[in-house]
């Protein structure tokens, strides 16, 4: 019976495999959500580049008579800018680094005389997130005084994609801007580290090649029994193929001698009453005057052969001979 043990070592590994599988997979699913927010907080990081860079580009286009520009940092308490209705001045509530006072004001006149230009915007944006191993269709929405403006005039696709908190951008929160990025899986994926990602699908490969080969060779076992009436014997759940000589057992295959297989049906042919030694010995050794050996013998390897189903047994009644005993029957008296 080693063949059907093997069998049941093999379901079991199987099942085993596949729950190591699942639990990896609940793990790895885990692990794409904290990587989606990941990925949020570098798109944001990426707004905030992109909107220090585009500052700088403008500011170039406007005068600014705030303070005399140095190269060190330093702390100031106000700023004069130029806007429509001319010079105007903001007192901060607290010093701050004259470059942030500077880009805040600052961003307040150029909303006047220079806004941001989402187109321009976006492409710059979408480079930044290149650093960031970042991939995708990408957008930007512009919102000043109320009025939203949309990079290549997208504004749908906004609703299914990632997308960043609004970022005010100027000392009066005048304008706001947002950005969204439909990013492909690859970016996804390229956050995981590769090989354990290549790793979990190539196990999954395996269990799938795996289940399969072991569904496809039991329902080539179970073929293999739908034989016709002439080419077999069955009782019960022992079921004797005749023309190969195989033998089933609750539909495992039980491996089994070719001699001890004819032993075998010579009780199951009269199943439920005993045969005496003289009835074996006329069956194989009709020629031979003392059999007590050879039948001794092979009683002992037809029972070792079906040990492992303790439910089917041939069993000795002194001065009556042997019977195969088998469920839901018992030997006639």
């Amino acid at each position: 019976m080693k063949k059907t043990g093997n069998k049941s070592v093999a379901w079991v590994i199987l099942l085993v495999g596949w729950g190591i599988f699942i639990l990896i997979s609940f793990y790895t699913f885990y692990m794409l959500q904290e990587k989606r927010e990941t990925i949020k907080q570098q798109m944001l990081f990426a707004l905030q580049e992109t909107v220090n860079q585009d500052f700088q580009i403008r500011l170039k286009q406007i005068y600014t008579a705030s303070h005399n520009p140095s190269s060190a940092p330093k702390k100031v308490k106000s700023i004069q800018i130029k806007t429509k209705e001319g010079k105007e001045t903001f007192t901060f509530k607290d010093s701050i680094e004259d470059n942030v006072a500077e880009q805040l004001a600052g961003q307040y006149a150029l909303a006047q005389f220079c806004p941001i230009a989402p187109n321009d915007f976006n492409a710059l944006y979408k480079k930044n997130l290149s650093k960031y191993s970042i991939n995708g269709r990408t957008g930007i929405i512009y919102n000043y005084n109320g009025q939203k403006q949309y990079s290549n005039n997208d504004s749908t696709s906004f609703h299914s994609a990632a997308y960043t908190p609004v970022l005010p951008i100027d000392i009066k929160e005048t304008a706001n801007i947002q950005a969204w990025v439909d990013y492909d899986w690859k970016t996804l994926f390229n956050h995981i580290a590769p090989m354990a990602l290549w790793g979990i699908i190539a196990y999954g490969v395996v269990m799938v090649g795996v289940s399969v080969s072991t569904f496809l060779e039991r329902k080539k076992e179970k073929k293999e029994i739908l034989v016709n009436e002439e080419d077999y014997i069955k009782i019960g759940g022992l079921l004797l193929r005749k023309d190969s000589k195989k033998l089933y057992i609750d539909g495992q295959e039980c491996a089994i001698a070719a001699f001890d297989f004819d032993l075998l049906v010579l009780f199951a042919e009269a199943p439920g009453y005993f045969l005496t030694r003289e009835d074996i010995k006329e069956e194989f050794w009709p020629k031979i005057d003392d059999a007590t050996n050879n039948i001794n013998a092979h009683i002992s390897t037809l029972r070792a052969a079906i040990k492992d189903f303790p439910q089917y047994e041939i069993t000795t009644e002194k001065g009556r001979g042997y019977s195969l005993t088998f469920p839901d029957a018992s030997p006639i008296a």
